[in-house]
């Protein structure tokens, strides 16, 4: 892994010198952690809700203590984001078995029910892709469980595909961040989920992935995309169909009434923070790139527009409960 990566360390330990956003994350970690243990173990039944939570503490603790010893030698922050990853074949103390248990079962089964329930009713025609696929287990679960899709690939860098799933689904490697790299296969539906904000900050990075989007659909098709959002107040309450979507969540995410308290400055950095450990600590994968190119609703909207699509819904699912890693998730489902 290469750790010479200044910019996205200087972004990080920016985000980390904020101390509300890193009480803020550090609390969230804390109390999803040990919640989703509690929920998604094979034997919850068997688990002593006061032993996970101090393990949990224990785990988040000791992160951020150990990041707070490096804060004065930064390049040491990837060698240390390798050193704690949870997919190191060597693992650090502060992982526990039912840790490693639970975030299996979820990772397999809850996580993608979860994300599949959430755009279910914006899947569109016969050919699908998952942008950024990763391992490919998403487009795997919806060959099982979307019928209509009679095509299905994954499109990545890499062919990052598990071996349970490589016989299952198509593939493309592709780089959608440069220029005119579309595919040549035209799809009905193609679904990016958390990937725009790790393909670049600016308007014409992003602009570069978005078009390749564009190209790649047929007319009509549809782009359904998930990011983690940054919520200003001002935004919020000048738009009735935003406030009814977070007036309905908030009963149900306590957490998402002091993540809109926050200023969005500070929510940037809550964001950035949770992108970070989230990735390279529980997913395990410190290698991806962090450009932090989160925005608003207003900024992805225009953004979107100004790249030929039409916008067909905005839905914000916000602290998803259940999930390990919890952040500010909104969907967008846009036409070509």
């Amino acid at each position: 892994m290469d750790t010479n990566r200044p910019e996205e360390t200087r972004t990080f330990f920016q985000s980390f010198a904020n101390q509300e956003a890193r009480q803020f994350v550090a609390d969230i970690m804390r109390r999803n952690y040990a919640l989703a243990i509690l929920e998604h173990h094979p034997r919850r039944e068997t688990l002593d809700q006061h032993h996970i939570q101090h393990q949990c503490d224990q785990l988040v603790s000791v992160a951020f203590r150990r990041i707070e010893e490096i804060e004065h030698q930064p390049e040491q922050l990837f060698p240390l984001f390798g050193q704690l990853s949870r997919s190191r074949p060597q693992r650090d103390t502060i992982w526990f078995d039912e840790f490693l248990e639970a975030y299996y079962h979820y990772k397999h089964a809850r996580k993608l029910q979860s994300r599949y329930q959430k755009i279910k009713a914006y899947l569109y025609g016969r050919r699908y892709a998952d942008v950024g696929c990763g391992g490919g287990d998403f487009v795997a679960f919806l060959k099982q469980q979307h019928p209509n899709f009679q095509e299905l690939h994954g499109i990545d860098v890499m062919d990052w595909r598990t071996e349970a799933v490589k016989e299952e689904i198509g593939f493309q490697v592709l780089d959608f961040g440069q220029a005119d790299a579309y595919s040549a296969i035209k799809y009905d539906t193609m679904t990016c989920l958390a990937v725009l904000h790790h393909v670049g900050n600016t308007d014409e990075e992003q602009g570069v992935f978005l078009q390749n989007l564009k190209k790649s659909l047929n007319p009509g098709g549809r782009l359904v995309i998930e990011e983690d959002v940054i919520l200003p107040d001002k935004q919020i309450t000048q738009h009735e169909h935003y406030q009814h979507q977070i007036s309905r969540l908030l009963p149900q995410q306590p957490v998402l009434a002091d993540f809109l308290a926050q200023s969005p400055a500070t929510q940037r950095d809550s964001i950035i923070l949770v992108d970070f450990l989230a990735n390279a600590l529980a997913v395990g994968v410190p290698e991806m790139a962090f450009p932090c190119g989160f925005r608003s609703i207003n900024s992805w909207t225009d953004l979107f527009e100004k790249n030929g699509f039409k916008h067909l819904e905005v839905k914000i699912a916000g602290f998803v409960p259940g999930n390990f890693n919890q952040s500010s998730h909104v969907y967008f489902v846009l036409e070509a």
